[in-house]
């Protein structure tokens, strides 16, 4: 009978445990969530820019920067960023919006480098002369005269490349999959925490029948063994005790 108790006892104990781990689980999967779904602004506030993270979608910038690659961008003060030339292809490479610069616009962010720039005294404003290392003119293309780029155009200069992982971004773009998968993950997301919540007596009972299975199998086998050897049959029923099955 105490064994029985003991044996309840113990189960509530590890059903209460069982629920504790999940609810911080459950806890600690909202926090990687609400982390993931800030890391955004986290890094635009780290690298001051409205556009930390761009995808590259055409191979203007080859081989120094490929379509796929992915590119974290940071601020930098207009006056600070790199000159170069066409021929030494030193200047830092920035990322800029074409429109109102630009007389046909890119519906796209640009990412190209500087090769040239100079100071506005009229507009106390910075112009920069861009170009793709593997366009064979200065921006904008096509023959047009060269337009440079104002100061409040530049989003930032790239601080870093990270080859081809932009390439799941693009793909799932251009097939419009990008929109349905994020509602696929976020309904399955939602539907695993809500069972986790409202079931989290699952678990539990099946760890408890596969205990009580082992319990059957072993009385089975103390059972085989008197019918082995009957003579210890007396002295071994003191010792047997069937309470951990919980009947």
């Amino acid at each position: 009978m105490r064994t029985r108790k003991s044996l309840k006892k113990k189960e509530e104990e590890e059903m209460r445990k069982k629920e504790i781990r999940q609810k911080v689980g459950t806890a600690l999967m909202i926090i990687v969530i609400v982390l993931i779904g800030s890391m955004y602004y986290i890094l635009q506030a780290a690298l001051n820019t409205e556009n930390p993270i761009v995808v590259v979608t055409s191979g203007s910038m080859e081989p120094v920067i490929s379509e796929g690659d992915l590119l974290f961008i940071k601020y930098k003060d207009p006056g600070e960023i790199k000159n170069g030339t066409i021929e030494n292809k030193e200047g830092d490479i920035i990322l800029f919006d074409t429109r109102g610069a630009w007389s046909n616009p890119s519906d796209q962010y640009v990412v190209h480098r500087v090769v040239g720039k100079f100071y506005d005294d009229n507009t106390q404003s910075w112009y920069f002369y861009t170009k793709g290392d593997a366009n064979p003119t200065v921006d904008p293309p096509g023959p047009i005269d060269y337009t440079p780029i104002p100061e409040d155009n530049i989003i930032g200069v790239v601080a870093l490349v990270v080859p081809k992982l932009g390439w799941v971004k693009l793909y799932l773009d251009r097939n419009n999959l990008t929109i349905p998968l994020m509602v696929i993950l976020g309904v399955l997301l939602v539907i695993s925490i809500a069972w986790d919540l409202t079931h989290p007596e699952e678990d539990e009972n099946e760890k408890n029948e596969k205990k009580k299975e082992r319990e059957i199998d072993r009385l089975n086998k103390r059972i085989e063994n008197r019918v082995r050897d009957p003579q210890d049959y007396h002295q071994s029923d003191n010792d047997d005790n069937v309470g951990d099955l919980g009947i």
